[in-house]
């Protein structure tokens, strides 16, 4: 079939003219390079597109422009796109949010804006002022984004990092909060910087990447990890190291190990914080605050990864620990801040049938939040040691980890916590301390509803080792169950990250549902969905029930009666990567689309990258023989072998991804194209002003890519408005 497009804008107006289009994108060269692992030969026919080079830009630049002149002749993909946009301008997101005594620090994106900015409050209401906007800012002709944010102590500062085109190569910059002038304070190499003030209200911690050489490999920058200390004014040449690689008598760090250091509000002490860089257990270290200087903090370890401590909080004298030891849903113990010794730990909260998601300490007692299913609770242990259930007005999730929707601070009685579902952005409230606490909305997000068309089921599948695996189902309310509806299955399964609902994944999950289809979240083993015994279960040499999983999950939906067998759609982003081309490599037929976002595809090669090295822990080497079986698995790209019908399948990269580079999306496009046997087109869509994904997109970039991703994926499912004219 030969397809004729061209546009071109003529007074301002779209005018279509005929060009002829390939009948198939560029081939690329084959030069074969074959690894001989523990016996094993393993070919690899484009090895080359590994190493920068104009033939690989250009290549790339020709698959690009022709999955994009594909997409524009699949006929309601714009109006898909207008609405998802559509979608976003209803809806305010905050997506970060911190706090200094009453005073509140925000990220939010507001209707109709295409990035979040940085916005400050008092917490009991007044006027917002906006202290850093990047949709009126660029640099170097990119759009930049706000990417982390932590305030002062005091209120009065807030250090932001921010970067160009979702490259998070973030520099840090300081604004002041009473003024909103930015301090000429400037310090790059700042990708994982995570400052933390200092008691003073003018210096405070920061990490920063070393500079690497020109003939290092990529991922040498984060090696020899340092924490140092900036006081505002100075220049950061002259920072000194307080934590790290090589770093006073700190022999356990070790050169590839990731740095951070915590001033505990309220105290006197920081926390250091060392680990692997993916894997949740850490090594924690106390130290004191010097009456002067920036060193002498004679640290002191206080938990090894051993231990299993996966979280930590203070208050004025007690470190409160979140841990896995004995645990697998995890427990919360405490130690003493004057003599922390894990040996005498108090049990705070001990194990149970709920998962334990996070914990932050108040002046009225340790807030701890938790999920039962799929359902979020929160509770406030005070002086008794009782556990006090604080009830939310919204049923939802409240989002994992250090970074999630549980915010406080010691010195302050209650806290900030955000809940949201799949189909309506998180909503924040803050709870009040007392016998009884009283939860109001913090009224930093409006119009955060979800609309009563929608419905979602939590269900559960019973895989092929017997494992119940959750899942979760979207759809329009009356939806048919005739084996017609366009199913899209999504997965993920890695670094005990859970799939939960997420802010700005809202305008996506109603963009696909509202087109007709059901979107069926699969909560595969890998994640951390049901504590960290999941997590193991789809790790390194158990990374197959992760696929296995996903497949499993799928042929439920068919027996269902979502869609019939062979005429389902999947999809992956990032370690995702590997869930969904495990599956179109493993069961093609089962699918007849799949969707492979920024996705590892070829864990053989995956540790060479400028991340991978951090993922060994997670996925395995190729240098340890017990690993490089499981990572030959779970190779997609190594899957793709002549004589298998493909799903046909479209791959989307970012040019400034440093997480999961260009040429890992490139060389399975590249094999499965070569293999030339699939149920429709195999394309390759990059962005060229994109990272990650949609990290530090704008919402109409990111729109644009999930409205061409299931465009296509409509049109493989034979959605009638999505279908190219003869």
């Amino acid at each position: 079939m030969r397809q004729k497009i061209r546009r071109i804008l003529l007074g301002g107006v779209a005018i279509l003219l005929a060009a002829a289009l390939p009948e198939r994108p560029p081939a690329a060269r084959v030069d074969e390079v074959t690894d001989n692992y523990f016996g094993k030969l393993v070919i690899d026919p484009y090895r080359w597109m590994e190493t920068p080079s104009a033939e690989l830009d250009n290549w790339a630049r020709a698959q690009d422009a022709y999955t994009r002149a594909v997409l524009a002749q699949i006929p309601a993909r714009e109006s898909l796109r207008k609405h998802m946009d559509e979608l976003a301008g209803q809806l305010s997101v905050v997506t970060i949010v911190a706090r200094a005594g009453h005073r509140i620090f925000f990220k939010r994106q507001d209707a109709s804006e295409d990035l979040g900015k940085l916005i400050v409050r008092d917490q009991d209401g007044g006027t917002e002022h906006v202290l850093l906007d990047p949709n009126k800012l660029t640099q170097d002709g990119h759009h930049i984004s706000i990417d982390q944010f932590q305030p002062s102590q005091d209120g009065r500062y807030v250090a932001v990092g921010i970067s160009p085109a979702g490259s998070e190569d973030d520099i840090l910059r300081v604004v002041d909060a009473e003024t909103g002038q930015v301090l000429p304070d400037s310090i790059d190499r700042a990708r994982f910087a995570q400052p933390s003030w200092l008691p003073d209200g003018s210096s405070f911690f920061y990490n920063r990447l070393r500079v690497s050489g020109p003939h290092e490999a990529p991922s040498d920058r984060f090696t020899n990890n340092q924490v140092f200390v900036h006081h505002l004014g100075n220049d950061p040449a002259q920072d000194l190291p307080v934590f790290g690689a090589a770093v006073g008598d700190l022999k356990t760090i070790l050169p590839n190990d990731f740095v951070q250091v915590v001033a505990l509000t309220g105290t006197r002490y920081a926390l250091g914080i060392q680990s692997d860089g993916v894997s949740p257990e850490v090594s924690l270290y106390l130290g004191k605050l010097p009456d002067k200087g920036d060193t002498g903090l004679n640290w002191r370890k206080i938990a090894d990864r051993s231990d299993g401590i996966v979280g930590a909080s203070a208050s004025r004298d007690t470190l409160y620990l979140r841990s896995e030891q004995n645990a697998p849903r995890y427990k919360v113990i405490s130690v003493s801040l004057d003599a922390p010794d894990l040996k005498t730990a108090k049990q705070v909260l001990p194990a149970g049938d709920a998962v334990i998601t996070n914990m932050v300490a108040a002046a009225d007692g340790l807030y701890v939040a938790g999920r039962r299913g799929a359902v979020s609770f929160l509770e406030r242990i005070g002086d008794d040691g009782k556990p006090l259930e604080v009830k939310l007005p919204r049923a939802g999730s409240i989002a994992e980890g250090d970074s999630g929707d549980l915010v406080g601070d010691p010195r302050v009685s209650g806290v900030l916590v955000g809940v949201s579902t799949w189909v309506a952005p998180a909503a924040w409230f803050a709870t009040s301390g007392g016998d009884t606490p009283e939860v109001t909305d913090l009224g930093i997000t409006p119009h955060a509803y979800a609309p009563a068309d929608y419905v979602i089921t939590e269900t559960s599948v019973a895989a092929r080792d017997k494992t119940i695996v959750p899942l979760t189902i979207i759809e329009k309310k009356g939806t048919p169950h005739d084996r017609k509806q366009m199913v899209l299955m999504e997965g993920y399964g890695a670094y005990g990250i859970s799939e939960e609902p997420f802010s700005r994944f809202v305008p996506v999950v109603r963009g696909w549902v509202d087109a007709g289809g059901v979107l069926a979240i699969v909560h595969a083993r890998g994640g951390g969905d049901l504590g960290e015994d999941w997590h193991q279960a789809g790790r390194k040499a158990t990374k197959q029930n992760t696929i296995h999983d996903f497949i499993d999950c799928g042929n439920a939906m068919v027996k269902l009666g979502y869609a019939a067998n062979g005429a389902i759609a999947g999809m992956g982003t990032s370690a995702g990567g590997i869930t969904i081309g495990g599956a179109i490599t493993q069961s093609a037929g089962l699918f007849r689309a799949a969707l492979i976002r920024a996705g590892v595809t070829d864990t053989l090669r995956f540790e060479t990258t400028e991340g991978g090295p951090a993922n060994i822990s997670e996925f395995g080497t190729v240098a340890d023989r017990s690993e490089f079986w499981p990572l030959l698995a779970m190779d997609a790209y190594q899957h793709v072998k002549p004589g298998v019908t493909f799903p046909a399948v479209m791959l989307t990269a970012g040019a400034h991804d440093h997480r999961v580079p260009l040429w890992q999306s490139a060389k399975m496009a590249a094999r499965l194209q070569a293999v030339g046997n699939s149920k429709g087109p195999i394309l390759l869509r990059v962005d060229y002003e994109g990272g990650h994904g949609t990290i530090g997109a704008g919402q109409k970039q990111a729109n644009a890519e999930w409205a061409d991703g299931f465009a296509f994926l409509l049109w493989q499912l034979g959605a009638k408005d999505y279908q190219p004219a003869p």
